[in-house]
């Protein structure tokens, strides 16, 4: 059953498995987006789902780590680590991590560089990224987008995938 767009079963869902009772009770419908500060989003498919994002923009994520080539082209232990944490998803697994972090990486571009929300939903539509997919990034992230909630200071609230920012 959806309730103003949402599925109240899916936010429960989702926010109990990647939340205690204590996360939510601090939580409060806030959300601080930090460059370098790695966040859980709790697993994909039983498998970690970990992001952190980078100070120059983008992101990374526990199962898209990149891996350089180096002189002789050998690969070293880190290398082999990255590429056994990236062939643990499916190519499903990562389109999905890849959309959610993705829209979680826009509304930090909307926070720390002071964009207009018109910014994140033209991204989001760009992207051709489903309500469900805009949702469920905040509901990872442990708020209920169908209520107010604050991102890095500034209060929002998500209509049916579009992103509303409240003065």
């Amino acid at each position: 059953m959806r309730i103003g767009g949402y599925n109240p079963y899916k936010i429960a869902n989702v926010q109990k498995q990647i939340m205690t009772k204590k996360d939510v009770t601090e939580n409060k419908q806030k959300i601080d987006l930090k460059a370098n500060q790695t966040k859980s989003l709790g697993s994909l498919n039983g498998k970690p789902f970990d992001f952190t994002m980078l100070s120059e923009g983008g992101f990374t994520w526990s199962g898209g780590l990149m891996i350089r080539l180096h002189s002789g082209n050998k690969l070293n232990a880190e290398d082999l680590a990255a590429a056994e944490a990236y062939n643990a998803y499916t190519k499903e697994e990562h389109q999905e991590a890849n959309n959610i972090i993705g829209v979680i990486n826009q509304m930090y571009l909307v926070t720390s560089r002071n964009q207009d929300v018109d910014y994140f939903n033209n991204l989001v539509k760009q992207n051709s990224l489903s309500a469900d997919v805009v949702e469920e990034a905040f509901i990872r992230m442990g708020v209920d987008p169908s209520q107010q909630f604050t991102v890095n200071g500034r209060n929002f609230i998500l209509e049916s995938g579009v992103l509303k920012e409240l003065r």
